[in-house]
């Protein structure tokens, strides 16, 4: 007979055998039967519906048109649980196996799954492998609330902390601040409140070489790089102020010390929560045009651009345009004079609103801004 063999080991080591070791005895299996060994499907990842979509098996597919070409005669897993831990899957599994004349042999047994007693054995096996998933998943749950109550550290290690381990057992004993990046994290509320932009933040502590939390991924351009958003999500986390999370709540104090106190992660939290947040701009500029000068050919802001002559340049960054580079006091100068001009050509009007008499079309332009300004309120609210 030809002999398909499918191994597979979850990701918690702890379960089972390794895929090394079901091969060997699945293979001395196939010898002592006089089988040959046509195929061997590897992997792994939890067959359990339980599993998050990174933790799922990707080969089963690859198992089942194996079953349906032909070309196999018996499956062969360690046991049955190693096919699936999912009724479903057993009843695909099941039909496939009947309709291609495959027989299924796990744990020292082979089983026609065109006999009535076979199929009520198979699936019994599979019952109880997905009821023992069941029992793992709410063990783990109560595990993971039973540490959140008591404010015991759970999942990846936060920036800012370390942990340290008992040498002889392995398990953990404490999560402290790490001596070389919580004064960084100290440093990110500190000028949050003083209200720097968090573009700014990100910006210096990439130009002074400190490491960000992780390695961003291959779209950024400059390795090592900090992100706005990982300033922010820092800035906003509760556990810096010694508070304990659970499913996005916080639920009680941290078994953990605090890098900050909670007055100073409030104050960040209300400042980044603030409207108008979401699009930060600083409070003051270095150049009179950031923001405002704009390409003509593509419509892209112009960036102010540190170069050999020491007033810089404002030029367009836009990749694939580049279009226009001009020095930046002959461009401030030239919008100067013509807003001088401009306001000059005003004076009558400027008077009177200074004089607290507003034209009609400032009037009318002040009750459209706030009948936007309301609808905008809505929106918000409704969201």
């Amino acid at each position: 007979m030809r002999a398909l063999i499918y191994t597979r080991v979850s990701l918690d080591a702890r379960e089972g055998r390794s895929t090394t070791e079901q091969e060997a005895e699945c293979r001395a299996w196939a010898t002592r039967e006089g089988w040959t060994v046509t195929r061997v499907i590897t992997e792994t990842g939890s067959a359990s519906s339980y599993a998050r979509s990174t933790r799922a098996r990707t080969r089963w597919t690859d198992v089942t048109t194996a079953i349906a070409s032909g070309d196999h005669d018996i499956l062969l897993t360690w046991e049955a649980s190693r096919a699936t831990r999912q009724l479903d899957e057993y009843a695909q599994l099941r039909a496939l196996c009947a309709a291609h004349d495959v027989l299924w042999g796990y744990s020292g047994t082979i089983y026609d799954l065109t006999d009535r007693g076979d199929r009520f054995r198979t699936g019994l096996d599979t019952l109880l492998s997905e009821d023992e998933s069941a029992r793992m998943s709410e063990r783990i749950r109560r595990a993971v609330r039973a540490r959140a109550r008591e404010g015991r550290p759970h999942g990846k290690l936060p920036y800012g902390y370390r942990r340290e381990y008992d040498p002889t057992t392995g398990h953990l004993l404490r999560q402290v601040p790490d001596e070389t990046t919580a004064p960084v994290v100290r440093d990110i509320y500190a000028r949050v409140i003083a209200g720097d932009t968090l573009m700014a933040i990100a910006n210096d502590l990439t130009d002074t070489g400190v490491t960000p939390p992780r390695p961003p991924s291959s779209r950024h351009d400059r390795p090592q790089a900090w992100l706005s958003i990982t300033v922010r999500r820092i800035a906003m986390s509760p556990t810096y102020a010694g508070r304990r999370t659970h499913q996005g709540q916080v639920i009680g104090p941290a078994a953990w010390p605090a890098i900050v106190d909670e007055d100073t992660w409030q104050q960040a939290v209300a400042i980044l929560s603030a409207p108008g947040r979401r699009h930060p701009s600083p409070t003051t500029v270095k150049y009179l045009l950031t923001g405002i000068a704009r390409c003509g050919p593509c419509g892209q802001p112009l960036k102010h651009f540190r170069n050999r002559n020491r007033w810089g340049t404002y030029a367009c960054g836009q990749r694939g345009c580049y279009a226009v580079a001009i020095t930046a006091p002959q461009l401030d100068n030239h919008v100067n004079g013509f807003m001088t001009a401009l306001l000059a050509a005003h004076a009558d009007q400027l008077h009177a609103l200074a004089d607290g008499t507003p034209s009609t079309e400032a009037t009318e332009a002040t009750d459209e801004l706030e009948a936007l300004r309301s609808r905008l309120a809505g929106f918000v609210a409704e969201a």
